[in-house]
């Protein structure tokens, strides 16, 4: 039987046959049905989904759409890590760039220019 992965107990049939589960980690409470939002997020949902979590979702398959709250909140920490680290970067290339300025005003300034 399968096991629900964040609470480790057996996944019961009725959740199962209804496809109310999650379709990351098979949990079968706070679910939000992808299928439900509109069309821009469903759209975001599934792509996301498959980015950070390798799984194709679509409107055409049998399988469950519906994502759990956690799951949902790994997603969004992950994209605020990302962005945290995308400006990180920005910060560390001003401040290479600003180094490399000072190196040649200082090669010029011992030069005498």
């Amino acid at each position: 039987m399968p096991l629900n992965f964040s609470t480790n107990k057996p996944l019961s049939v009725h959740s199962m046959n209804t496809g109310k589960f999650c379709r990351i980690c098979l949990f079968t409470k706070r679910l939000v049905d992808v299928l439900k939002m509109d069309e821009a997020n469903i759209e975001k949902w599934f792509e996301r989904v498959k980015e950070y979590f390798q799984v194709s979702m679509s409107r055409h398959d049998n399988k469950s759409t519906y994502l759990c709250r956690y799951c949902m909140q790994i997603i969004e920490d992950r994209i605020d890590e990302q962005n945290t680290v995308m400006k990180n970067q920005r910060i560390i290339g001003f401040l290479d760039e600003m180094s490399q300025k000072n190196v040649v005003k200082s090669i010029q300034q011992e030069d005498g220019q």
